[in-house]
């Protein structure tokens, strides 16, 4: 192979890899109390910010979920812009 295509190869791995490390990408969420000294998004921002950015299907599956009126507001204006929930 020629040193042209040795470095196109690699160029194409290193996209191809940051492509799916940005895919597959995990965050931590909290339910419990406040922890002091950690940064941790709260159950329910991250289920705002899920919900608002969803553009086609959401599937909400939560042990307790309940009784957070902006969830729900979220929920029927993702509905509104043509989400199937």
């Amino acid at each position: 192979m020629s040193g042209n295509a040795i470095a196109s190869s690699l160029v194409t791995a290193d996209y191809c890899h940051q492509q799916a490390r940005q895919e597959l990408s995990l965050e931590l969420i909290w339910t419990g109390p406040n922890p002091e000294l950690t940064p941790l998004r709260r159950t329910d921002q991250v289920l705002l910010q899920l919900i608002r950015e969803a553009k086609q299907e959401l599937l909400v599956v939560s042990f307790a979920v309940y009784k957070i009126p902006e969830l729900a507001k979220a929920l029927i204006l993702a509905v509104e812009r043509g989400v199937k929930l």
